[in-house]
This record gives structure tokens, sequence and C-alpha cells, in this order.
């Protein structure tokens, strides 16, 4: 973080707590929020840098071309 802090990066992703959505109840939330004096929406990079290494990762899950994306996690939270 004091990297970051050099680089005036402003800030600092430190994810969410477990899940779909946040609980104010859950451990991990409360645990995450001590961090942190503010909220703000991450959108996390939505496209495949390594096309070999994705390809792999749905064959070892056997997936098939699907919406879902990334597509070796299709299923996950169903």
């Amino acid at each position: 973080m004091n990297y970051l802090k050099e680089m005036n990066i402003k800030f600092f992703d430190v994810g969410a707590s477990y899940g779909l959505a946040n609980s104010e109840n859950d451990g991990l939330y409360q645990f995450k929020s001590g961090w942190s004096n503010t909220k703000l929406m991450v959108y996390l990079c939505g496209c495949i840098l390594d096309n070999e290494k994705y390809n792999e990762l749905n064959q070892l899950k056997n997936i098939n071309k699907n919406d879902y994306f990334p597509e070796y996690r299709f299923g996950e939270f169903l």
C-alpha cells in the first residue's frame, strides 16, 4: 500500500465479502470495512488476457461455450 501511495494511487480494492450481496452482518465485510473510510463500485477487467490459459481452464472444467464470464466459473453460485 505504501508503494501505491508513492505512485499517487488514491484507491485500493481489498475486495468484498463472500457471495453476491454484501451483508453488514458478515464478518468478512466488517473486517474489510475496518480498513476503509469509503465504499466505491469496482469494475474488474472483463477481458481475456491469456487465451491459452483461459482455454486450458475451460477444458479442465469441461466447459462448452456459454454466456457466462469467465466460462470456467459457470455454475459456481447456483
